[in-house]
This record gives C-alpha cells, sequence and structure tokens, in this order.
C-alpha cells in the first residue's frame, strides 16, 4: 500500500478577479510590445523564453510564472515600472 504524505490538494480554476487581471496584465504586456515595434519571437529571444510563453501570457494565461512575467518585463524595459507600481502602493491585493 502506497504511503501519501501530506494534504491533498484539489485545484481550482483562478478567481474571476485573478482571471481579470492576468487578462488586463496580458494587454499591458502586448501594449508595450507593440508601442516598441516588436514580434512576440523577439521578446521571446530577449526574455530566454518560448514564443509560446509570451503568447499565454498576452492572451491572459493565469497559469503564467511570475518569473516568466518578470523577464517579459524586463525585456520589454518595463521591469521598474512594474516593481514601482506595487512600491507606491497604486496595486492593492484583497482577498477574494
Amino acid at each position: 500500500m502506497d504511503d501519501i504524505s501530506g494534504p491533498l490538494r484539489v485545484k481550482r480554476p483562478p478567481s474571476g478577479r485573478v482571471a481579470r487581471a492576468a487578462v488586463q496584465l496580458g494587454e499591458h504586456v502586448t501594449n508595450w510590445r507593440k508601442l516598441q515595434g516588436l514580434t512576440a519571437e523577439q521578446v521571446a529571444a530577449r526574455a530566454n523564453i518560448s514564443r509560446q510563453a509570451v503568447a499565454r501570457l498576452e492572451h491572459g494565461s493565469p497559469k503564467v510564472s511570475v518569473e516568466t512575467l518578470l523577464n517579459v518585463a524586463r525585456a520589454l524595459g518595463q521591469l521598474d515600472r512594474l516593481v514601482e507600481v506595487e512600491q507606491r502602493g497604486a496595486v492593492a491585493v484583497a482577498p477574494d
């Protein structure tokens, strides 16, 4: 018999707020990329990720890692802006 240690976790879909925030972030990334005249392939190369990861981020997948978001923001020259918004308190995190 297998020994299962630790609690079992059931994956839930993201809340509506999380899904909407992911879409908004994706729209920002797409706008930043287009304003610079870059293709998704160019951003992927700069961020050292796949073009598919860029596409998932731009399409608002809430399953994109924070590391991917940060690498893309850095590749687009927006990392400081993303961090600065958080530091100013403009982004309020509220429980679902």
